[in-house]
Parts: C-alpha cells; structure tokens; sequence
C-alpha cells in the first residue's frame, strides 16, 4: 500500500568487484571511461541477454594538457593525489591512489581509442565457468581459443 512516506533502504554492496569468484574484466578500462568521458551517469556494463561484461567503444584521444596531469598525479603523495582525484578523500578504499595511477598509466600507454579497440567496437568479456574465470570474446578467435575449442571438441 502507497503511502507516500518515504522510508530508508539498506541495499549490501559487494565492494570487491569480484563476480563468480573472479575479478570483473576490464577494471581498468572502466576506470579509464570515467577519466576520459564527460559521462553524466554511470555506465551499465552487465548484458542481461548472455551475462557477458560490455564496455562499449567511447572516442577519446588525450591532449597534452590531460596527459600532463595524468603524469603529475604519478608523482605527487598520496595526500594531494587524493586531493585531486577524489571527492571524498577520508572515505576511499585503502587502494584507491594505487589504483588511480595504474588507471592514469594505462591511459597514458593508451592514448587513443584506436589503441584500445582497434577494429573492435566494444570489449566483451564471458564467463567461462569450466576454467573459472573471464574471457575476452573478440571478432575474431586467437589461435590459442581455436585450440582449446578443438581440444574440447567444439569444432572439428
């Protein structure tokens, strides 16, 4: 029955980005999203049609300026890195700096979209329960999945 009073929610959070036992795929690259994006909302990363983890292409191509920030919070402390990362510096998980700049290194190896995606549109991870952990699903197989699926007997 609508009350229109409204009442408090407690929803529990796995904090650890651990799905299945396993690690979510592509934290990094999600990481990198929120630095190189004027997202105004969070991005949905779960397929609810195969349960795969989906991180669609974003265009981004860094500029100097960008990338000389990145390369400062590098080399700060962690005070002021926090300072300039985070919007509430006394609440972050122990290691958010450390994971902040392996995020800030990333992008700088990476600096455009081209040197992420590729041909690819997307990045596409499934997961694999036989083996335990994710795999990342491409337009086209490696040579080492085409070996493990003739090895299982998936292909001839």
């Amino acid at each position: 029955q609508r009350t229109g009073q409204a009442a408090p929610v407690r929803v529990a959070v796995d904090s650890s980005d651990a799905v299945y036992g396993a690690p979510l795929p592509a934290f990094t690259l999600r990481e990198a999203r929120m630095w190189l994006t004027n997202a105004d909302r969070l991005h949905e990363v779960y397929s609810r049609e195969d349960g795969a983890i989906v991180v669609p292409r974003f265009p981004y191509d860094l500029d100097s300026r960008h990338a000389d920030f990145f390369a400062y919070c590098l080399i700060i402390g962690e005070d002021e890195m926090l300072s300039f990362t985070s919007t509430s510096p006394q609440h972050e998980r122990p290691d958010f700096v450390e994971t902040q700049r392996s995020t800030f290194k990333w992008i700088l190896a990476h600096p455009t979209d081209n040197d992420c995606f590729a041909a690819d549109n997307e990045v596409r991870y499934i997961w694999e329960a036989e083996r335990g952990w994710w795999v990342r699903q491409t337009a086209q197989p490696s040579v080492m999945e085409l070996v493990s699926a003739k090895a299982r007997g998936a292909i001839n």
